[in-house]
């Protein structure tokens, strides 16, 4: 029986592991102990993937079975021993990525502010004769402000990773260091 070098938390992780290791080939218990070489963002990188990966893989693969119609799915244990061959074997489905020296790739991102803009709409003048209730108004001029808005970009790429409304700087660093597990340089 062959050892794979899988992490299983709980016992349908074990029985995944289990099947694994039962059932592996050379070939995939060598992709699963090593990873695979893959290219991104102009660099060779390792792709391995875990349990939990396949755990995420095998519940989309679940839904999108139960989004014909059903309100519910029920698989079979083959079919999920099937798609952790396939999740495990496939080299287009990414798990976490790892440099060529063992340490965890991290996308490098950028944050830009992007410049308040205020707008201010004036009270136009009647086209006609005829008055409506804004001629009776006392205020001539409404402001509307739109937020800031801080991009994620990933330096490598050039390709806007995320878009959203920011508050200061400090917390803006913070979620997007959470949200992609990486130190930023911020420039405003």
């Amino acid at each position: 029986m062959i050892t794979l070098n899988l992490t299983a938390k709980g016992t349908e992780q074990e029985l995944i592991k289990k099947y694994l290791e039962e059932n592996a080939s050379e070939t995939l218990a060598e992709k699963i102990n090593n990873g695979v070489k893959v290219e991104k963002d102009g660099k060779t990188l390792i792709n391995k993937k875990t349990l939990d990966g396949f755990m995420k893989y095998a519940t989309d693969e679940a839904r999108k079975q139960a989004e014909k119609g059903a309100s519910a799915v029920c698989v079979q244990s083959d079919v999920v021993f099937g798609w952790a061959i396939h999740y495990f074997e496939e080299e287009s489905i990414v798990g976490k990525l790892y440099n060529e020296d063992g340490s965890e790739y991290k996308i490098n991102v950028v944050a830009h502010r992007a410049p308040n803009v205020t707008q201010k709409v004036t009270k136009s003048e009647p086209q006609s004769d005829q008055l409506s209730l804004f001629d009776f108004s006392d205020e001539p001029i409404i402001e509307t402000t739109i937020e800031d808005t801080s991009l994620c970009i990933n330096t490598d790429t050039g390709e806007i990773i995320e878009e959203k409304p920011s508050t200061e700087t400090d917390d803006l660093v913070a979620i997007i260091c959470e949200i992609f597990g990486c130190d930023l340089e911020v420039r405003l």
